[in-house]
């Protein structure tokens, strides 16, 4: 089998297994193929498409929420820093402008 023809097979095969709802070892046993081989492609595909899909920055939104005094920071992707407006100001400070050098 041709490398390609092999990424190809185990992409079908993985794609299949998610959704089976099947355990990887069960849904391996029922396909009769290797469950060490399956493994081993999906971390090399995923470890694939982490390296061609690095994170990126966004510029922090900021907002204060008056009644609480907390300040939140939205980095994006679901990434929320929460600051107690009084609490480790230079601490919040340095976070956030060291943010504003990475997003800029």
């Amino acid at each position: 089998m041709t490398p390609e023809a092999s990424r190809e097979f185990w992409k079908q095969h993985i794609a299949a297994w998610h959704s089976s709802g099947l355990s990887g070892k069960a849904y391996c046993t029922a396909q009769n193929i290797s469950y060490h081989g399956m493994a081993y492609h999906f971390h090399k595909m995923k470890a694939n498409a982490e390296r061609s899909n690095p994170p990126t920055f966004v510029t922090p939104t900021m907002k204060k929420n008056e009644s609480s005094g907390v300040v939140i920071a939205h980095l994006g992707s679901g990434v929320i820093l929460e600051f107690a407006e009084n609490i480790a100001q230079p601490l919040r400070n340095d976070w956030l402008e060291s943010l504003s050098r990475l997003t800029s």
